[in-house]
């Protein structure tokens, strides 16, 4: 994840959430100072992401998609990264 504001975004109750509505919490990453990117680690959540392709939701604390990140067939070891 990157913060891309110029404000510190606090990620406590926010989760990744895939199609099936599974969710990652992202609590353990606390702040996001802006400009900053930290990686988050499934750590054994539920979640696993599809190899075939699956949709990626961020949402904030109060239930509110924040971005999304639709995908198709992805390999092993190589990063899926969203354009601004």
């Amino acid at each position: 994840l990157k913060n891309a504001t110029s404000e510190a975004v606090v990620l406590v109750g926010w989760t990744v959430r895939d199609l099936a509505k599974k969710t990652w919490s992202l609590d353990a990453l606390g702040t996001l100072a802006p400009g900053e990117e930290k990686t988050a680690q499934r750590s054994g959540q539920e979640m696993a992401l599809n190899n075939d392709g699956d949709e990626v939701e961020l949402v904030n604390s109060q239930g509110q998609v924040v971005d999304r990140l639709r995908y198709d067939a992805a390999q092993r070891g190589v990063e899926i990264i969203a354009a601004p």
